[in-house]
């Protein structure tokens, strides 16, 4: 079971990673920094809690979402 899981998990990954590369996302940035904020989540689900480095980006979008509505973080 767990191996099924970690193969998805990567075909996830370099699903979002192809999407990344493509030239058809909006000029705003907006479409790449979701992905690259799904990306980064996907690769830290297999990192012990207490050992996970989040990127600086990740940090930022995490403490605007938590100032735009707590809610969406406690959900």
């Amino acid at each position: 079971m767990h191996s099924t899981l970690t193969t998805k998990r990567l075909h996830a990954l370099d699903s979002l990673k192809q999407l990344l590369q493509q030239d058809n996302c909006p000029s705003d940035g907006s479409a790449p920094s979701c992905l690259a904020f799904i990306t980064e989540q996907l690769k830290l689900v297999d990192v012990d809690k207490h050992a996970r480095r989040y990127s600086p980006e990740l940090i930022v979008f995490s403490y605007i979402l938590l100032s735009v509505s707590p809610a969406a973080l406690l959900a």
